[in-house]
């Protein structure tokens, strides 16, 4: 998480269209981000989020995390 599939900009970009307290996420958020990724990169889970190689998309799967846990 946070290479070259998953900027840490992105992630930084969510918190900060979500205001949450934390200045990098969470460890469990990441996480699920993580393995959110994978599944819709690599095993093709479009409802998850549409294009991996999307920023836009990238950004809204972590803003999507992170108000929800």
């Amino acid at each position: 998480m946070q290479g070259a599939y998953f900027p840490q900009n992105d992630i930084e970009e969510a918190i900060n269209q979500t205001g949450v307290t934390s200045n990098y996420g969470g460890c469990g958020p990441i996480a699920m981000m993580g393995v959110l990724d994978y599944f819709a990169r690599f095993l093709g889970y479009n409802e998850i989020m549409e294009d991996p190689t999307s920023q836009e998309d990238r950004i809204e799967l972590a803003c999507d995390v992170l108000n929800n846990i």
